[in-house]
């Protein structure tokens, strides 16, 4: 009787099973009835093939957790007067005005790059010929391999894309329409479509250095942006300190300023020779 009670108790747990893998297209397309199947999989190579698919199931549910929820970041500038700098993990970097936001993911994918735009920004994009970079705005997708330019998406209805260097393909979501933007153009959305303008040689982030703030990023990486901005004078950190963590705001301020306030903030040591300057450890530590 016992026995007869687990054998009925199995069948019901594999045939559960199997509705689970027929439901999700795991099992051949061949109608075959439950019970025997059952049976046939309870011989102990039918058990190891089924322990094999159950184990599938579960890492591939862990793969599409990780993809869509633990990967996924969102930076946002709360601060109206000022920009938020930030470098992502190919090295591109990203300038948001105030109450702006990016959605991204930890690590890029190996083929696309891809991120979510809400709001104004300018971007400076580590050239990748193999890995596009892909911007998605509510009312249009931007797709670039290297470039450097400044968006306005404030809202669906206003959208304007100025290139300052290189390339930028823009398609609109409504109609499909593509425009590519070369440097020193605008593409701007109005009446429904792209209207393509000469935007000047100034360059689109002038006014976004004005007033800066990075938040919880690596020294090395602070400096490396700085000195996109600071030519001739340059940055140098020492290797000891590459990894510092740091949180500072400058407003209009020269590269020595910059660079004092640095180590006023974390305590280390300046010097210069000729237009390097130095960020070092303190001499006393």
């Amino acid at each position: 009787m016992i026995r007869e009670y687990e054998q009925m108790m199995t069948d019901r747990a594999w045939d559960s099973l199997h509705e689970r893998l027929s439901r999700d297209g795991l099992l051949p397309a061949t109608p075959t009835s439950p019970p025997s199947v059952t049976r046939t999989w309870l011989r102990p190579a039918g058990i190891a093939a089924m322990l094999a698919i159950v184990a599938m199931l579960g890492w591939r549910a862990m793969r599409q957790q990780d993809g869509t929820t633990h990967d996924m970041r969102v930076m946002h500038n709360e601060e109206s007067g000022s920009t938020l700098v930030s470098m992502l993990e190919d090295g591109s970097v990203v300038y948001l005005s105030g109450e702006t936001s990016i959605r991204y993911p930890h690590r890029f994918d190996e083929g696309r790059r891809e991120i979510t735009l809400r709001g104004d920004a300018f971007f400076d994009i580590n050239s990748n010929h193999e890995r596009p970079f892909v911007i998605d705005t509510e009312p249009a997708t931007v797709e670039v391999s290297g470039t450097a330019f400044g968006i306005r998406n404030s809202d669906h209805q206003t959208f304007a894309l100025t290139v300052r260097q290189g390339e930028v393909r823009v398609t609109l979501k409504k109609n499909r329409q593509t425009a590519l933007v070369q440097a020193g153009r605008t593409a701007r959305l109005q009446a429904g479509r792209l209207i393509l303008t000469d935007s000047g040689a100034q360059a689109a982030d002038d006014d976004l250095m004005q007033r800066i703030h990075f938040k919880d990023e690596r020294l090395v990486d602070v400096a490396h942006i700085l000195n996109r901005h600071t030519r001739p004078v340059q940055i140098e950190i020492d290797p000891e300190l590459a990894d510092r963590r740091l949180t500072v705001a400058f407003a209009g301020d020269d590269a020595h300023t910059m660079a004092r306030l640095i180590c006023l903030a974390l305590g280390l040591r300046l010097s210069q020779s000729g237009q390097t300057i130095y960020i070092q450890p303190d001499a006393s530590d």
